[in-house]
């Protein structure tokens, strides 16, 4: 929760549009956005920004769920590459 604090603490507490992060294991995505949501709750931010999440394009279970409204999750083989924090074919969070 902590990233999402210091990401609006640096835009002088206004929400950038987007941030852009690994998905990695999806647990730092949740914490970050944990964090800003709980920034706008209290009011501190005016809003919340759009928070994309990169997959490696053989290791994308998340991606893949999608169409579903995430509803089917299926983990897949992820492939060698050398991006190995990204290279998660099925996320523990």
């Amino acid at each position: 929760m902590t990233a999402g604090m210091e990401v609006a603490q640096q835009f002088n507490w206004e929400a950038p549009d987007w941030i852009s992060i690994p998905a990695n294991n999806l647990g730092s995505v949740c914490t970050l956005c944990n964090g800003l949501r709980m920034l706008w709750e209290v009011g501190l931010t005016g809003r919340l920004p759009r928070t994309a999440c990169a997959q490696e394009a053989h290791a994308n279970p998340l991606q893949l769920s999608c169409p579903t409204g995430l509803e089917e999750y299926r983990p897949v083989p992820a492939t060698k590459t050398l991006a190995t924090a990204i290279q998660i074919g099925a996320p523990v969070s």
